[in-house]
């Protein structure tokens, strides 16, 4: 840490650690709650993973429709993601980049279908954020070309429902746009 760095910070904790340790004394060795302070709901952090594992199956299945709508009920309004090589920054860019995506498919990879298998999920202690890793293995014609990944999807709380934040999906260097051996 910079000399500059700790002459700003340092004071700080120094202060924080006071207060804190001020609240633990009044209460006898008890953290005083601030007054109107109301104790976090507890969080189930395996029905949150559950919850997060049954939506990312509801947009997959969006997607194989190619229901635009249903694959952006997902999504925050200030979600980001990288798809492509392209940073997509909001929701609207990223409905642009889906619709475009799925018309340009037609005709350049006939028979689309998109399909991810989640391989962790893991929710913050606070339960407002979480992370869900996995695979992916995307086809066409008629399951003859590939490409295939690795993708990492972040959600976030908004309200009491989970929304994608960010969303990277990253494929294999060997595997993108390639057919399968025969």
């Amino acid at each position: 840490m910079s000399h500059r760095m700790a002459r700003l910070v340092l004071p700080m904790l120094v202060a924080l650690a006071a207060v804190a340790q001020n609240g633990v004394a009044q209460s006898g060795g008890t953290p005083v709650q601030p007054a109107g302070h109301r104790a976090a709901p507890a969080v189930d952090h395996a029905a949150d993973a559950q919850a997060i594992r049954g939506l990312s199956q509801r947009w997959l299945a969006a997607l194989q429709k190619k229901d635009v709508d249903g694959v952006m009920a997902h999504f925050a309004t200030d979600a980001a993601a990288v798809y492509g090589g392209k940073l997509l920054t909001g929701a609207a860019a990223i409905r642009r980049n889906y619709e475009s995506d799925l018309a340009s498919f037609a005709t350049e990879r006939p028979g689309f279908a998109p399909s991810w298998r989640t391989t962790a999920v893991e929710v913050a202690e606070a339960g407002d954020m979480a992370f869900e890793s996995g695979t992916y293995d995307d086809s066409w014609n008629g399951g003859k070309d590939h490409e295939r990944g690795n993708y990492l999807t972040v959600w976030r709380k908004v309200g009491s429902e989970w929304k994608v934040a960010r969303d990277i999906g990253s494929p294999e260097a060997a595997s993108a746009a390639t057919k399968r051996a025969p």
